[in-house]
């Protein structure tokens, strides 16, 4: 830690920030994975999640805005390739890459939820059966793209703070709890006769966003003893990158929309309940990419490795 600070006193970068000239030796910020990535991740957690519950609620409109969310998310993956013939070299390295697999996986899951759309508009009753199984398909397909951004970050042993099995499950509690504040908006706003599910939805939605909260602070002090790579990246997390991740992420994103389901829950007023569930869903998307952001920004790989 004294070599840190006697960088800063002499007027340098504390951190080798990766791609700028630098002849130092010690820890080297990642600068690839960023703002786009995390944006991606959030749209696919927020867009499956809504798919998924829209489909098992029956809920057309909010399905159409699941598909939205995932091909947006689809959009700008490809824009981030840059070429054609890489999207092409994408799924054809499904064997070793979680990226190639979670693209197929987030196609797949698009393709399922269109089919889902076709079955319940012109089909009708009759074809219940088939709407089920492309229910519980979607619902299959998403439960691993909500995981497969860990997956991903976690692949690499070379940026110890990501290297974790604790990592998949803090991008699907994230994208669940995004994905349950729009569930829950649009129910309120849809109609009074369906307050005993929503009921559950909220119990779950303040089980998602509790959960959250203990394995984001579980995940940074199994990282402090992890090694030096990972205790540098929780520190910059800490000090340096506060604003996003205390500030937004666990504050606003996360322990606000708590309290405000809360408070919610205690009301008998339908139009109060519909305020606190908009102001909880603003800040929970916001919270989702301000954490995901957050832990993509400060990723760390260590000469050790």
């Amino acid at each position: 830690m004294r070599v840190i600070r006697c960088r800063s006193e002499l007027g340098l970068s504390a951190w080798i920030k990766q791609g700028q000239p630098d002849f130092r030796t010690g820890p080297k910020i990642q600068t690839v994975w960023g703002f786009s990535e995390a944006l991606i991740f959030l749209l696919e957690g927020t867009g499956v999640t809504v798919l998924s519950f829209s489909m098992l609620l029956k809920w057309p409109l909010m399905t159409l805005v699941g598909l939205a969310a995932i091909t947006i998310a689809i959009l700008l993956l490809l824009k981030h390739l840059g070429h054609p013939t890489r999207a092409i070299k994408v799924l054809t390295g499904l064997k070793g890459s979680w990226i190639s697999r979670g693209t197929l996986f987030l196609g797949s899951c698009f393709v399922v939820g269109c089919l889902w759309l076709l079955v319940n508009f012109w089909a009708g009753a009759a074809w219940t059966s088939v709407r089920t199984i492309l229910t519980v398909l979607a619902c299959c397909l998403s439960a691993i793209i909500l995981m497969y951004p860990g997956f991903v970050l976690a692949y690499s042993d070379s940026i110890p703070f990501w290297h974790s099995g604790m990592l998949p499950l803090f991008f699907a509690l994230n994208g669940i709890s995004t994905g349950l504040s729009l569930i829950l908006l649009y129910g309120l706003m849809k109609s009074i006769a369906i307050v005993f599910i929503l009921r559950k939805l909220t119990w779950l939605q303040v089980i998602v966003l509790s959960t959250l909260l203990i394995i984001a602070f579980a995940y940074l002090e199994v990282m402090r003893k992890t090694g030096r790579g990972a205790r540098l990246s929780v520190e910059v997390l800490v000090k340096q990158e506060r604003l996003i991740f205390a500030v937004f992420g666990c504050l606003i994103g996360t322990v606000v929309p708590l309290v405000l389901i809360l408070l919610a829950m205690t009301h008998v007023l339908v139009g109060s309940t519909l305020i606190l569930m908009l102001i909880s869903a603003i800040c929970r998307s916001s919270g989702d990419l301000a954490l995901r952001y957050s832990f993509l920004r400060v990723g760390m790989y260590d000469p050790i490795y």
